[in-house]
């Protein structure tokens, strides 16, 4: 590719193209999140809470999550409900459990320290989201346990995820 020669519009990057295409897709996926929580989560929304574009939003500005951090997350979310094992439907009943924002945030977080080598700390999460730390602690705690201490992602079921987001 010729980047200097500016009669050479076909190979050149455009990067404003690239910025709102980047921005167009990072508004998919907040928007696929939601989607999801929602699917799952089928609560009503509590009116004196943020509302979920909101906090998914904000949440993901404020810890520069990727986009495999935000993915392995979605499939955290769909096998938190595959399990119907005795044990881990008396788990479903936790009332932390019911409420997506703990859910989303357990899986995002389990998610990054799965993918980056140093992860902020759970106080760090507690900070940003004006959750306390307790909380923070104690959903981590059931999504693994829910999830049995299973968070290997074979790759075969990352990259179908992977391909089903990249066609919305």
């Amino acid at each position: 590719m010729n980047y200097h020669n500016p009669q050479s519009t076909s190979s050149t990057i455009n990067p404003s193209k690239n910025l709102v295409q980047c921005i167009n897709h990072a508004q998919n996926l907040i928007d696929l999140c939601c989607k999801v929580l929602r699917y799952y989560y089928p609560t009503i929304e509590d009116s004196h809470l943020t509302p979920l574009e909101s906090f998914v939003t904000e949440l993901i500005k404020a810890t520069n999550v990727n986009f495999s951090m935000l993915q392995l997350s979605l499939i955290y979310i769909s096998k938190l409900h595959d399990f119907q094992s005795e044990e881990r439907k008396l788990l479903k009943q936790h009332p932390m459990f019911s409420c997506r924002r703990r859910m989303f945030l357990a899986s995002l977080l389990i998610s990054v320290k799965i993918l980056q080598e140093k992860a902020p700390k759970n106080n760090c999460w507690a900070k940003t989201c004006g959750i306390p730390l307790k909380e923070i602690n104690e959903s981590e705690r059931l999504v693994l346990q829910v999830l049995d201490f299973k968070l290997f992602v074979p790759a075969e079921l990352f990259n179908y995820y992977r391909k089903r987001i990249a066609e919305l």
